[in-house]
């Protein structure tokens, strides 16, 4: 699956969960290209994490500190040529068999621009116990066929940015590039190309079992 997908992790200042979450990808012997968007201020890094960033299966891409987020995801994406991207927080986890099922969903529904499943969200809470339970995302799927229509659904019911799913990474190109420079505003710059996004096709939720 290496020429079929690329994980794109975002970094800031937290290599302690990087390395945890590059820990969690080689237990599942690195099943699909990794990219690395580093822009941490301090870049000396624990030597369990340099040899991980060493992989074959992961490309590690060095930043200023002061780079926009947006900016740094656009220029990241710029040399990314798998048919399919996801972005993944560096203190998320992304289930590969997950993966599978949206590229699998993507490559039989050529009018869905992007999918993904469910969320679940864990969490210690003040005695050190472990909660969890399905996350408070509670985004669904955009069938319309009116783009139009679309727009209106994903904006009037927001609650997720489609960047987060398996994507086109064509069209995850084209919108990222189109909302360049629009707004330096985080969240107006999340939503913008979460929006041109289900313009360009439908976004589909997997339902669990």
């Amino acid at each position: 699956m290496n020429d079929t997908i690329t994980i794109v992790i975002p970094t800031y200042n937290r290599y302690i969960k990087l390395l945890r979450l590059l820990n969690y990808f080689r237990e599942n012997r690195f099943p699909f290209a990794i990219k690395i968007l580093d822009s941490s201020v301090d870049k000396s890094k624990p030597d369990d994490l340099q040899k991980l960033l060493q992989h074959e299966q992961v490309e590690y891409c060095e930043f200023d500190s002061d780079i926009g987020v947006f900016d740094k995801i656009t220029s990241g994406l710029e040399n990314i040529n798998t048919p399919y991207t996801v972005f993944c927080a560096d203190d998320d986890f992304i289930i590969p068999n997950g993966i599978l099922a949206c590229l699998d969903f993507l490559n039989e529904n050529s009018d869905y621009v992007c999918a993904c499943g469910k969320t679940f969200i864990f969490e210690l809470n003040e005695e050190n116990n472990l909660n969890w339970g399905l996350g408070d995302i509670n985004a669904v799927s955009i069938n319309n066929d009116n783009p139009g229509l679309r727009f209106y659904r994903h904006f009037s019911e927001y609650d997720m940015p489609t960047f987060y799913a398996v994507t086109r990474t064509g069209i995850l190109k084209m919108v990222l590039k189109n909302s360049h420079g629009m707004t330096d505003d985080l969240r107006f710059g999340e939503l913008l190309p979460t929006l041109l996004t289900v313009i360009h096709g439908k976004f589909k939720i997997l339902e669990t079992n």
